[in-house]
């Protein structure tokens, strides 16, 4: 079988799509799948972009033509011409190709394609035309989480053709064969203080809560905060605002750096914010599932879409934007051994069931 991912983000790069675009076409190859992924932002060789993202089973990966106008100013009418010309390039490059699937995770592809899979993270408030046309045309749509797929359905979608198949993990990746003291050696980072970890996003206005968790600090006396990622701008904005003694900011790291961070931690933090639908129903985070493959116990949101992985056997969930009760399911932990011990194996034994490899099987057979 030939499946051929057409996706148009940078390759290699530090979000998350890239990530998961990269570890999914990995796992797509490890089900005896014969992988083509086809980008328009391809950025370094192939030797480079498989070393980067720590992929051991090899792919083929294309870069075709786009109209890139962003050196002249980034808006979206540049957006549209980007995506529009990848597109339209993409169609004539399959035309001489033969595939079994074609892959995509955005609805533009309907206007150029029939019969395809689209994986799709998000619905907008209103449905377009051009929407609906990819929900008509897909012959397979993949989603994260048991609501979207049922706003889908709401929406008119078959529900024969709905996947649900949340993020994963490359369990392997996580093992890392170090003691949480050596980790904090290896890293430089404080041996003698309890140490709460978030790795991601330091944006303050994001639903992913980091405000939320910064402002937690003021309760948490002694508490060794520590940020894995972050651009100068947001790290700079981070220390102007909070001046806590305790607070520490590794700046961007490639993804096979992060497994030690994570290690080192005693408690690993996901602030998702309510108020928002992408927090509240549609995010199924990669840090959440690389929080649980790495043995460290976590204190989440309790929102709907967190709660299809975690429940009180694997985490400690709080209310969401609430910096004090935050800090309180933090407490909980440091002061109980034993629900720490607990909750932590039970989640490195749920992560097991959220592996690439997984995800891939059941979204091919699915």
């Amino acid at each position: 079988m030939k499946l051929i991912y057409i996706a148009n983000s940078y390759i290699p790069g530090f979000w998350a799509h890239s990530i998961q675009i990269m570890k999914m076409c990995e796992a797509l190859a490890d089900n005896d799948i014969e992988v083509e992924l086809v980008s328009g932002m391809k950025k370094a060789s192939d030797a480079e972009i498989f070393s980067y993202y720590n992929i051991k089973t090899k792919f083929k990966i294309t870069k075709i033509p786009q109209l890139d106008l962003s050196a002249k100013g980034s808006s979206k009418i540049n957006f549209l011409i980007r995506s529009f010309s990848f597109l339209l390039f993409a169609r004539l490059y399959v035309l001489f190709k033969k595939y079994d699937i074609l892959y995509f995770r955005t609805p533009l592809a309907g206007l150029f394609f029939n019969n395809f899979y689209l994986e799709t993270h998000e619905l907008p408030r209103m449905l377009k035309s051009w929407h609906k046309l990819a929900f008509k045309k897909a012959k397979k749509i993949i989603v994260l989480t048991k609501f979207l797929k049922q706003e889908l359905a709401a929406a008119g979608v078959s529900e024969a053709k709905i996947i649900v198949a949340p993020d994963a993990v490359d369990l392997n990746e996580f093992k890392v064969n170090i003691t949480r003291d050596q980790a904090r050696q290896k890293l430089s980072l404080p041996v003698d203080k309890k140490i709460i970890a978030y790795a991601g996003n330091l944006s303050f206005h994001d639903w992913k809560g980091v405000d939320v968790l910064l402002d937690s600090l003021k309760y948490l006396p002694g508490i060794c905060c520590l940020l894995v990622g972050g651009d100068e701008l947001w790290s700079a904005k981070i220390k102007e605002r909070y001046s806590a003694a305790d607070l520490l900011i590794t700046g961007h790291k490639n993804h096979n750096e992060v497994p030690a961070y994570l290690k080192a931690a005693d408690i690993l933090i996901l602030p998702n914010k309510k108020g928002d639908a992408n927090s509240e129903y549609y995010t199924s985070p990669l840090k959440l599932f690389e929080y649980m493959a790495s043995g460290r116990p976590i204190v989440a949101s309790n929102l709907l879409s967190i709660r299809e992985v975690l429940n009180k056997t694997n985490a400690v969930l709080v209310e969401p934007n609430n910096p004090a009760g935050l800090a309180d399911g933090i407490k909980k932990i440091i002061i109980d051994e034993i629900l720490a011990e607990k909750i932590s194996k039970q989640a490195l034994i749920d992560a097991e069931n959220y592996t690439w490899f997984k995800r891939a099987e059941k979204i091919i057979k699915g």
